[in-house]
């Protein structure tokens, strides 16, 4: 399973989102964020998760 499995959809979108700001700006390497992870399973019944988690891109040796 994918993190895209867990998270809600509309913090999805805002995950896309830094994703694709940080990933075209050379100057950032890393983001912290929060985010509402849903369960799964019909049994669960915890309801939606808050956390917080970060991503660092890795870049290649020409900085892309």
């Amino acid at each position: 399973m994918a993190i895209h499995d867990f998270i809600v959809e509309d913090q999805l979108v805002s995950y896309w989102e830094k994703f694709c700001a940080i990933c075209f700006d050379q100057q950032q390497k890393a983001m912290l964020t929060s985010c509402t992870l849903r369960s799964l399973g019909a049994s669960s019944d915890r309801g939606d998760i808050q956390c917080c988690f970060s991503f660092t891109i890795k870049r290649d040796n020409h900085n892309m």
